[in-house]
């Protein structure tokens, strides 16, 4: 009974994450992937597991046993009938509000059966606790099968599931994998029902008050940090680093992993993990702060999460109640994690203007690793620990004013929640010309350049959109075929596309209000170069939608050159939208340049399903120019007679399955 009371958590642990993963993956179409879609999701789920694990508080505490596996069995039984999920939109245009659709969309769908999944782990918990079973006086150690099973998931979900089947197929194998969970609730229940007195309650009616404030306030706290810190180093790895398609799913692993060690009866040395995580965070914000080496502030972004997470779950185990209380550990527990994510994802965009919050949770975990020895050591040995805390506080205090940019000056970021947009300038003499240029990054990303002196060369388009990239090259001979008059472009970027033609009526799409700003007010592409502009805020596909058909001569899509591919505007689907827009012989331009992905042969497959005519050209760096570089990109019409240049190949297409919105793998498609 024992390994199906941990196969069932395990089971519940893989079913909570992966139904979030392919139900994400399955809105982007419909909603798109503005802040309101994440902020709604990300508050679905918040809130409804901590829901759960208040219910698994309430049936803990009100009802008797026997009674919590009746109506828990009962519940489980009726949420068949959300069975198989789907995503269902029956209330998709009754409100007028996105974010009030997607909440209730997301209920509809799979609302019902996550919530009593979130339930589930620490209720089964519980009635473990409550058995005559082996083990059962420390429930808690089902907690490692449980975080198995969400480590799990996140593994298998982009290495297996997301190549081998579709969204559809992802649905029912939840939804019988589901069923399997009723039935092991249903199996356990029945044997734990028969062996239990009649009139076993598991709790006392006084429960929060036989508590002290001070534990439920470290619960609360050694849910907060190690959830902030996975989202800080998230963010810095994924951004500021190396924005790797994928590499998220690293410090998420060590996270979930880091339960699973920490809960485990055989993990014996948490002084050693917490002097881990007073060393090895003392050394990242050093590492941090010096600017050394990308591979290294990497390693030392992992050694500190894992040492960290482990130290911090570790204490709360170790500080974990008796049984009877179990659930209401888990409660404020969820609640301290839930504040961590909401305190990196939502409030901190909003309030700072960088990335404040790393300093933040690092300084509480220096201070928080200390006192941990203290409580842990009848003999604190001040010493020792004054070896850690001193030299912290003076290399803290010099990173606060430490200047990150040296080789150029900063002259404006601002943080949204799309990451950090900052613009620099860097004066540089090059065939004695002094020139002054400014550029906007997005963590490692350079999203475009201009040319601010001499002045005469401020419209001059540089980066990917210089005149001898293949952007430029592909308009300009479409143009001087056609003589065009409308385009639509997605990713306004600095507004560098503006000065590749003029008297034209430009609409730009543009997901980030931000971006908008920026290339209005820090750089002059929009003002120099006479063209009537439309800008559309929003995601672009969604956008799209609401255009008329045929009113595009040419279309751009230029969005793809971070980590963060939007998947749903690359789709046959998508790529079918964007047709219906054009007018006869129109013209797709997809800028596909990115150091991660080769996404060459994702559009030649999609061309060829939808018959229309490709061609790819890749144009290296020319180091002549100033802010030049290299760039790859694919268009698609059904005349190609306006080609003009040598450059332009076939698209290369391969054996793998067209992405469209039931089915899209980037695994596939990364460049190692």
């Amino acid at each position: 009974m024992f390994f199906l009371y941990n196969l069932m958590v395990f089971l519940t642990g893989f079913l909570i994450l992966s139904v979030q993963l392919v139900f994400g993956k399955s809105i982007l179409p419909i909603f798109g992937g503005s802040p309101n879609v994440w902020l709604t999701s990300l508050a679905f789920y918040q809130v409804v597991l901590t829901l759960g694990y208040l219910y698994s508080y309430i049936m803990q505490k009100k009802l008797k046993l026997k009674t919590q596996i009746i109506v828990h069995s009962i519940l489980f039984l009726i949420s068949l009938i959300f069975i198989p999920i789907s995503i269902n939109l029956d209330y998709f245009d009754v409100f007028n509000s996105e974010s009030l659709s997607l909440f209730i969309t997301i209920f509809l769908s799979i609302g019902i059966p996550y919530f009593l999944l979130t339930a589930s782990s620490p209720l089964i918990q519980s009635w473990f606790g409550h058995s005559n079973l082996k083990k059962s006086h420390n429930p808690y150690v089902l907690y490692v099968a449980s975080n198995l099973g969400t480590f799990f998931s996140l593994i298998s979900y982009p290495f297996l599931i997301e190549i081998f089947f579709s969204i559809k197929e992802q649905f029912l194998i939840w939804s019988a994998l589901f069923g399997l969970e009723i039935l092991l609730i249903l199996i356990c229940g029945f044997f734990l029902f028969k062996n239990i007195g009649q009139n076993v309650i598991t709790n006392t009616e006084k429960s929060i008050v036989n508590i002290k404030k001070s534990n439920i306030f470290m619960w609360i706290l050694g849910g907060f940090i190690p959830s902030c810190f996975l989202s800080v180093i998230t963010n810095k790895i994924t951004i500021d680093i190396a924005p790797i398609p994928l590499l998220w799913i690293i410090p998420l692993g060590i996270y979930f992993l880091s339960f699973s060690i920490a809960f485990s009866d055989k993990f014996k040395k948490f002084e050693l993990f917490n002097q881990g995580s007073l060393l090895f965070t003392i050394i990242l914000f050093f590492v941090h702060i010096t600017s050394s080496s990308n591979s290294y502030l990497v390693v030392f972004c992992f050694l500190s999460l894992f040492f960290v997470s482990i130290s911090f779950h570790r204490y709360l185990y170790q500080n974990a109640p008796d049984k009877n209380y179990l659930t209401l550990f888990y409660l404020f527990m969820s609640v301290g994690g839930a504040l961590g994510g909401t305190f990196v994802g939502v409030i901190s965009p909003l309030i700072f203007n960088e990335y404040t919050e790393f300093y933040i949770i690092v300084f509480i975990i220096c201070i928080s690793c200390l006192q941990f020895s203290k409580t842990e050591n009848k003999k604190y040995n001040y010493k020792q620990n004054a070896m850690y805390f001193i030299p912290f506080i003076f290399i803290f205090l010099f990173g606060i004013y430490k200047k990150y940019d040296n080789n150029s000056i900063s002259l404006y970021q601002e943080r949204t929640f799309f990451g950090l947009n900052k613009v620099s300038e860097s004066n540089f003499i090059k065939n004695n010309i002094d020139y002054n240029v400014k550029r906007l990054t997005h963590g490692t990303t350079l999203h475009g350049a201009q040319i601010i002196r001499p002045e005469n060369l401020s419209n001059q388009t540089l980066t990917y959109y210089s005149k001898d990239n293949p952007i430029y090259l592909s308009i300009k001979d479409y143009d001087d075929f056609y003589n065009f008059k409308n385009i639509g472009i997605i990713g306004l970027g600095t507004g560098a596309m503006n000065c590749m033609f003029e008297n034209k009526i430009i609409d730009f799409f543009e997901i980030d209000q931000e971006i908008i700003n920026i290339a209005k007010n820090q750089f002059t592409y929009l003002d120099i170069c006479k063209n009537k502009q439309n800008f559309l805020l929003g995601d672009a596909r969604i956008k799209m939608k609401e255009i008329n058909n045929n009113k595009y001569d040419i279309i751009v899509i230029d969005a793809f050159s971070s980590d963060a591919i939007p998947v749903h505007l690359i789709t046959k689907e998508a790529i079918s939208i964007y047709r219906k827009k054009l007018k006869e012989n129109g013209l797709l331009v997809f800028h596909i340049s990115n150091r991660y992905l080769n996404l060459e042969p994702v559009l030649g497959n999609i061309a060829k399903e939808i018959n229309i005519q490709s061609k790819f050209c890749h144009k290296k760096e020319n180091k002549k120019q100033i802010y030049s570089t290299g760039s790859q990109v694919v268009i698609m019409s059904d005349n190609m007679d306006f080609v003009n240049n040598n450059c332009w190949n076939y698209t290369k297409i391969d054996n793998n399955n067209t992405w469209n919105d039931n089915y899209s793998n980037i695994l596939k498609y990364m460049i190692f």
